[in-house]
């Protein structure tokens, strides 16, 4: 008996030691997160996490890809977290577009959104006479809608670095309305003089600093930048130059239809920008969330804590992102707007049980066989709402009681591995 009590003794002592081991370890490792260039949305989101998140350290990229470098090193295990744009993170887990030539991003996992960015348009704006036609000389170029960039062969937009949101989302745009967006510098290449110049446009690549100073000399003619509420370079251009926000949004535009798994509907808010009365508006633009996501292997209590921080501080990221806003709509989403995730991918455990704790999600047995009530469950406590930005939630098939539907009985892909 003696010898039975010493081994349970040192055994559970072994457990404590072994405990208070993994407790060290996980108190001091340090968890990267992968964001943007310096002083970007991206960064500043990163440094947010960094500022309020334990053991979390912000790695800065060289240069804005749209978060396309930190999808590939969050999945094979470099970064622990990343920040991307949700189309990129779609495309990359699903091994669609610009990600097919890579092996499936399947170890990426989603945590939540962190903010929209939306497309803004930016071309100069010129005096009009009495008649509201613009006063202009023969070698002025006026761009007031997308279809003025046809039939131009000088027209060149300013649209970022290459492979960044801004000029991802110009050439979706650009494709809404049949025109093929084609580099500057490459233009002579041969398989770009067979595109029709009713058909084509030419972009630029580049930082905003120096596409903004090619702009107010006149050697581009227009940026095109997907943004937050509140961005540095157009409020900089509106100080020194006329300049105006091109009204593009189309109801029926195929990007809302096609694509509507992250595009929503937001606005811009002109006055943010323009002091004169008669510049101010609220312009409907298409936006995309910034998302965090991570390694499906990254521990389930550090996720759960990240998550927590972003739901309970996510209005001093908004401060931090929208530093000198002037217009009064920094309250331009709602928390469960962050929440939603697609079908199309899987959101991390530690995530869950946040979202559980929220009840954002629910997923109680005790409505496994009552089909129509666990559709209204669904309908209220995991999306909460029917309607996100310009969302419409399907849940029909929860209806569906035929032995043919297998979608009810995999109902935990929408947020379980």
């Amino acid at each position: 008996m003696i010898l039975v009590f010493i081994i349970i003794i040192a055994v559970s002592i072994l457990f404590y030691l072994v405990r208070r081991l993994e407790n060290e370890t996980l108190d001091t490792k340090m968890y990267k997160i992968g964001t943007g260039k310096e002083g970007g949305d991206f960064d500043i989101a990163g440094k947010f996490i960094e500022d309020n998140c334990k053991n979390i350290e912000r790695i800065a990229q060289a240069s804005s890809d749209g978060g396309f470098n930190n999808l590939l090193k969050v999945n094979k295990g470099e970064l622990t977290f990343g920040i991307c744009q949700e189309r990129f993170f779609q495309n990359g887990y699903n091994n669609l577009l610009e990600f097919k030539t890579f092996p499936k991003l399947d170890n990426l996992r989603f945590v939540s959104a962190l903010y929209f960015e939306s497309m803004n348009f930016i071309t100069k704006d010129y005096e009009v006479d009495s008649e509201g036609n613009s006063i202009t000389t023969d070698s002025d170029i006026v761009i007031n809608s997308i279809d003025d960039l046809r039939y131009n062969e000088k027209i060149i937009i300013g649209v970022g670095e290459a492979l960044s949101a801004s000029q991802n989302n110009f050439e979706v745009l650009c494709q809404d309305y049949g025109i093929v967006i084609v580099d500057y510098n490459k233009r002579e290449e041969e398989k770009f003089k067979n595109i029709p110049d009713q058909n084509k446009v030419y972009y630029l690549n580049g930082n905003f600093n120096d596409l903004c100073n090619k702009f107010v000399k006149g050697e581009i003619h227009g940026l095109f930048i997907m943004t937050g509420q509140n961005n540095v370079y157009i409020d900089n251009l509106a100080r020194i130059m006329n300049i105006k926000f091109i009204d593009f949004y189309n109801i029926e535009s195929k990007i809302i239809t096609n694509f509507s798994n992250y595009y929503f509907k937001k606005n811009i808010n002109t006055a943010n920008y323009f002091n004169e009365p008669q510049k101010q508006k609220v312009l409907p633009t298409l936006a995309c969330r910034i998302i965090l996501f991570t390694n499906k292997n990254t521990p389930n209590d550090i996720v759960n804590m990240v998550t927590k921080c972003i739901y309970e501080k996510h209005y001093t990221l908004k401060e931090a992102l929208n530093v000198n806003i002037k217009a009064s709509n920094i309250n331009d989403y709602e928390p469960i707007e962050l929440a939603y995730a697609s079908p199309d991918f899987i959101i991390h455990p530690g995530a869950v049980d946040f979202y559980r704790s929220k009840n954002i999600i629910t997923l109680d047995k005790k409505y496994e066989f009552d089909l129509e009530d666990y559709s209204k469950r669904v309908y209220k406590e995991y999306w909460k709402y029917n309607e996100i930005g310009n969302k419409q939630f399907d849940y029909s098939f929860l209806l569906d009681k035929s032995d043919q539907n297998t979608n009810f009985h995999n109902i935990d892909v929408l947020c379980l591995e």
